[in-house]
């Protein structure tokens, strides 16, 4: 308790230090700068519905809002905001980083010409925020700035916006089409992705760093699809040869797309880039891609088969999970690694293939993968990690190499179908596997928690569970 009480006052006697601290009649906390100006450091009221910020206190200007100042849950008095609309006079000049995030009731704003700066995040999961105008000071949209508005409709940029940086918009739902300025220099990753109602991005011909070809936003060389737009209804797509890149989250939350065709020139493939792309049946990896990339192909759920090329050395975290119907995939012999979850709730998934050159199964690889029947590890894997095949139901028969030394905690739990483990040692060689006895020689059951009442099949006998 006395620790709790010594930090609380340490942090007011920061607070009294960096300035006067002042609260007025509308539970608007201030403090004076040493240049004689107030910034607003909290707000602390819970009621208010239209907050207004003045132009004086005290007779002195008021120009800044500070970092989290009148965000739902994150401020320094951590306030229950219920405010509906601000109306922010002349003097402010600048918006700090999460003012007003997670006002979730928070539906218009008025911002003055005289804000040339606003902070990461200041608007992002403002779920009621259906209009805002972006004032003409202003020359960059920060990160996550309007991050999850789902409500906002549309957006006007001036000609003097020249970057907009990475999730500034992601998750705004209701945005139809965006018109990008001229002057724009500068698009970070993930700037206009998940926009669920974004039927085009269209931009100024005379922009010298992008351009956009049928509403799809390209690098202005298109060697990179920065952004396909998920309303596009089109069924099939087939991607420009010359391009190189295909960004992150490109092509993700597309409900209409069955079949894209990439040309032989991409080497790159970004995370998310087909995430949820409910509708995709058909699509090829180019031989100069080798790497699929984090939740690539996450909930794409018609995706039945995949043809991976001999090139491809790693399949990141989460790479097909929820492909559910993803029957049989054939990992290639040159992956030698593969990330958690890469197969997880692949629920479809009957066959699958693992390389030689893997060292480990990683954890929850094929967690819930419900209709596997049968796997054979390769020789040369030392580990199977936690949870790495929790959950699937229908698995009757492993193959497990003498190469394991350790087995996780719940790596074949709750295989309720589980019959037969073929181990490829003797008896000893499958006791000594770390996880299955415990250190005074008795048999732990963690590993195979929940599972059916298997025999363990050694060169030199077999071993009930």
């Amino acid at each position: 308790m006395k620790k709790i009480t010594y930090i609380i006052l340490f942090f007011l006697m920061i607070l009294t230090v960096s300035g006067c601290r002042n609260v007025d009649k509308d539970k608007i906390e201030y403090t004076l700068s040493d240049d004689g100006t107030y910034y607003i450091l909290s707000y602390v009221g819970a009621n208010v519905e239209n907050l207004v910020i003045p132009e004086y206190y005290n007779g002195k200007p008021v120009l800044e809002i500070g970092d989290y100042a009148c965000c739902h849950k994150s401020g320094p008095l951590h306030n229950d905001s219920k405010i509906k609309s601000v109306q922010i006079e002349a003097n402010l000049t600048k918006i700090g980083n999460a003012a007003f995030q997670e006002c979730i009731f928070l539906e218009t704003i008025n911002i003055p010409s005289t804000v040339t700066e606003i902070g990461a995040g200041a608007f992002s999961l403002c779920e009621s925020l259906g209009s805002i105008e972006i004032p003409s000071g202003l020359t960059q949209i920060n990160r996550s700035l309007f991050y999850g508005c789902k409500e906002l409709e549309s957006i006007s940029f001036h000609n003097g916006i020249t970057k907009i940086d990475a999730f500034a918009f992601f998750g705004c739902n209701s945005i139809a089409e965006v018109t990008l300025p001229e002057g724009i220099e500068f698009i970070g990753d993930y700037a206009f992705s998940m926009m669920e109602n974004l039927e085009e991005i269209k931009i100024a011909e005379e922009n010298k760093n992008f351009v956009s070809i049928d509403g799809i936003l390209y690098s202005k060389d298109k060697k990179t699809l920065i952004q396909y737009a998920p309303k596009n209804e089109c069924e099939s797509y087939i991607i420009p040869e010359g391009v190189k890149t295909i960004s992150g989250y490109a092509f993700a939350g597309n409900s209409k797309i069955k079949s894209i065709s990439i040309p032989d020139s991409v080497g790159v493939i970004g995370e998310y880039a087909f995430y949820h792309c409910s509708a995709l049946e058909n699509i090829n990896i180019p031989s100069g891609v080798t790497k699929i990339l984090m939740r690539q192909f996450e909930g794409c759920t018609s995706l039945k088969e995949l043809s991976l090329h001999n090139k491809i050395t790693k399949i990141d975290y989460g790479a097909f999970i929820r492909c559910s119907s993803l029957e049989k995939l054939e990992i290639p012999e040159s992956v030698t690694e593969i990330g958690g979850y890469a197969f997880s709730e692949c629920s479809s998934l009957k066959e699958i293939y693992l390389p030689s050159g893997l060292v480990e199964l990683p954890y929850a690889m094929f967690e819930d993968c419900k209709s596997l029947e049968s796997v054979s590890i390769p020789n040369g894997i030392e580990k199977i990690d936690f949870n790495t095949f929790l959950g699937c139901t229908s698995l009757k028969s492993v193959y497990i190499p003498n190469s394991v030394k350790e087995i996780g905690h719940g790596a074949f739990g709750v295989c309720t179908s589980l019959s037969d483990i073929n181990f490829g040692g003797n008896k000893n060689e499958w006791k000594s596997v770390d996880g299955i006895y415990g250190a005074w020689g008795n048999k732990q059951y963690n590993w195979c928690y929940g599972s059916g009442d298997f025999i363990v099949h050694c060169t030199d006998g077999d071993l009930e569970k």
